[in-house]
């Protein structure tokens, strides 16, 4: 379990971020921790009042209470921590805070400006679906590759759905298996169970073209990552 909350805490990681509360955070040492981000948020600290947000979210150190914990994910959005951007945006679009899809889109608008992963990836779910902006699955298409440019596994695996189901492209699914190779080894599970999905259904010269457009996909984009397929 405190692997998941060492995960949990790096989110929420800026810059001279206090190792204090990261520590606290770890050792599931809760109240000492809410007491301290409560502090830090009452002197207009926009990572602080992150971390508090985050307890009343997830009810750590005290009651779970989303409508407080959007409350201050607002306050440090608007201070530009972009962990609260992302996570005020998919509240508002899961409908469990106030505000319209338009303004979640532009609160993961402005964390992709700043390369934040989460809000570029969701971002790019926005454009492919039509929440809070028009569809446009090339503003979709961009974004997983922004995404993927800065090595995240879920852009590769975003970039994978819009060819297998040929949104914005023409259906391609030897260029979907590739991206979806890629994504699986950077351990992406939905990229390796869609993968896993097809393969079977595949010809020996498709799943060598998916191997050899994996290898271009990599260089591209800078990753070790080689790929042979198993007869050679």
């Amino acid at each position: 379990m405190k692997q998941i909350f060492l995960a949990v805490a790096a989110l929420l990681l800026m810059a001279n971020s206090p190792d204090e509360i990261d520590a606290l955070i770890a050792q599931e040492s809760y109240d000492e921790a809410f007491a301290m981000a409560q502090e830090g948020a009452k002197s207009g600290d926009p990572l602080m009042a992150t971390y508090l947000a985050w307890m009343y979210d997830k009810g750590h150190g005290t009651e779970q209470d989303l409508a407080k914990a959007a409350e201050i994910y607002r306050e440090a959005a608007d201070g530009g921590n972009n962990f609260a951007r992302w996570r005020l945006g998919v509240m508002i679009d899961m409908g469990e805070a106030e505000g319209t899809l338009e303004e979640a889109f532009e609160l993961f608008r402005a964390g992709a400006q700043e390369d934040y992963l989460n809000a570029i990836s969701s971002l790019a779910v926005m454009h492919a679906t039509g929440r809070g902006t028009p569809q446009n699955y090339g503003a979709a298409m961009d974004s997983y590759k922004h995404a993927a440019r800065l090595g995240d596994a879920h852009g590769f695996q975003g970039v994978g759905v819009l060819y297998v189901n040929g949104e914005g492209v023409e259906a391609d699914t030897v260029e979907a298996m590739a991206w979806w190779l890629v994504a699986l080894s950077l351990g992406n599970d939905t990229a390796s169970a869609n993968y896993q999905r097809v393969s079977p259904t595949l010809e020996d010269s498709e799943v060598h073209a998916i191997y050899k457009r994996a290898n271009a996909i990599a260089e591209e984009y800078g990753l070790e990552q080689r790929f042979t397929p198993w007869d050679e």
